[in-house]
C-alpha cells in the first residue's frame, strides 16, 4: 500500500492499493461510518422538456459514508456501499446509494479519525509500496525458462527449448536464437512494466552464454543483470533450486515464504508439541496467551474473512501479541501449508 497523501488534523489519507494483501487489511480496517472517497463512474439521468428522460455515464468523485462491504473471493475485491455524502460535480445524488469498487491499482481516500492510525500503520509497515520485484532467468544446455517475481508471487512469462549445447568447456552452444529474441522481447516488456533488476542462474557455461547473447541484442539490458548463480540445472527446476537455497536475494517475499515454511517444519518434526494445526487449534493458542508466530495462506483469509476465530487471530497481531506471514497463493509455501489446514502457528522460543 502507497501513501499518496495525508492530513492528520482532518483524519484523512489518500492510498494506492499495491497488493492483495493490502486489500484484505483495508477490508478490515474499513468500518461503518467511515467516509471514502473515489474516482469513479455512475449513471446519471436527466429530464427533457418533452417530460423524456435522458441518461449518461458520467466519470465523478464521490465519497460515501460506509454502511456495509463485501469482499469477492475469486475476483481479490472489495466492495463497500453506503450514501453518497460528497460528488464534485453539480448534479443530484446526495443521499443516494453507490457501491465503490476496490483492487490491486486502486487510489481512494478514507476520512476517519478513529482509523487513521491503523490504515497509517499498515501503509508504513508495507514499505510505502515498494515491492521488490526480479526477472529470474534459468538455462542449461536444453531449458530456458522466465519468471517475473514479486511480493504478489512468482509468474511464469516464458519457458522454451533454447539449445543442444554440451555442458564441457571449450564446447560451442548452439543456441535457439529464436527462444533467446522472445525472452528479451518479454524482459523488456519487464523492463517497462517497472522491472529494473535480472538475475541469471543456471549451469555456468550456459548462464554466461546467454548473458552473451542478452548483451548482442540489447546492451542497455544486459546492465540491469545484477547476479549470476550456478545451479545443477536450468529451467523452472533451476529456479526452484536457486529460490531454496537463497541465490535470488533473500529480501524476495516468496523466498522469504519458503525459509519460514521450512523452518515451520523442521520444528514439526523435532518438537510437535510446539506446533499448533488448524484455525481451531490457532485460535485457541492465542487465546491461550501463547507468544505464537503464524503462517497463513492468503487464499484462507480470503475465505474466511468473516470468521471470528480468524479476525481474532488477526487482531491478536495487530495489537503486537504474535507474529504473523501471510503465504501468496500459488508458492511451494502455501502449498504445504495448506496441507497442515492452512493456518498454522508455532512457538519459536519458551
Amino acid at each position: 500500500m502507497r501513501i499518496l497523501g495525508l492530513d492528520k488534523k482532518r483524519g484523512w489519507i489518500r492510498l494506492a492499493v499495491t497488493t492483495t494483501i493490502d486489500l484484505l487489511n483495508i477490508y478490515r480496517q474499513i468500518r461503518p461510518g467511515d467516509v471514502v472517497y473515489q474516482e469513479t463512474t455512475r449513471e446519471v439521468k436527466k429530464e427533457r422538456a418533452s417530460g423524456g428522460i435522458d441518461s449518461e455515464r458520467r466519470s465523478l468523485k464521490l465519497g460515501i459514508e460506509v454502511e456495509n462491504k463485501s469482499a469477492d473471493p475469486l475476483t481479490r475485491r472489495v466492495s463497500l456501499r453506503g450514501r453518497i455524502v460528497y460528488v464534485d460535480q453539480e448534479i443530484d445524488v446526495l443521499k443516494k446509494y453507490h457501491t465503490l469498487h476496490l483492487e490491486r491499482g486502486s487510489v481512494f481516500e478514507v476520512e476517519s479519525r478513529e482509523r487513521l492510525p491503523y490504515l497509517l500503520r499498515i501503509a508504513e509497515s508495507s514499505g510505502s509500496g515498494v515491492e521488490r520485484d526480479v526477472a529470474a532467468i534459468s538455462v542449461d544446455d536444453e531449458n530456458i525458462a522466465l519468471v517475473h517475481i514479486s511480493n504478489e508471487g512468482v509468474r511464469i512469462v516464458k519457458t522454451a527449448e533454447w539449445g543442444r549445447g554440451a555442458k564441457l568447456p571449450g564446447y560451442v552452444v548452439r543456441g535457439d536464437s529464436k527462444a533467446v529474441d522472445e525472452v528479451v522481447e518479454e524482459l523488456k516488456r519487464l523492463f517497462e512494466a517497472g522491472v529494473k533488476r535480472i538475475v541469471v542462474v543456471g549451469t555456468s557455461l550456459h548462464a554466461d552464454e546467454f548473458v552473451k547473447e542478452v548483451k548482442r541484442r540489447d546492451a542497455g539490458l544486459a546492465t540491469l543483470i545484477r547476479k549470476r548463480a550456478a545451479t545443477n540445472i536450468g529451467g523452472l527446476e533451476g529456479l526452484r533450486e536457486a529460490l531454496r537455497r537463497g541465490a535470488l536475494g533473500e529480501d524476495l517475499k516468496p523466498l522469504a515464504d519458503a525459509l519460514a515454511v521450512e523452518r515451520l517444519i523442521e520444528l514439526a518434526t523435532k518438537r510437535p508439541e510446539k506446533v499448533y494445526m488448524g484455525l481451531e487449534e490457532v485460535h485457541a493458542a492465542c487465546r491461550a496467551g501463547q507468544r505464537l508466530e503464524v503462517l497463513v495462506t492468503e487464499d484462507f483469509i480470503w475465505r474466511n474473512l468473516d470468521s471470528e476465530e480468524l479476525n481474532s487471530i488477526l487482531d491478536a497481531y495487530e495489537k503486537g501479541a504474535i507474529g504473523l506471514r501471510i503465504l501468496l497463493p500459488g508458492t511451494e509455501a502455501a502449498e504445504k501449508v495448506e496441507a497442515l489446514g492452512s493456518i498454522v502457528g508455532f512457538r519459536s522460543a519458551e
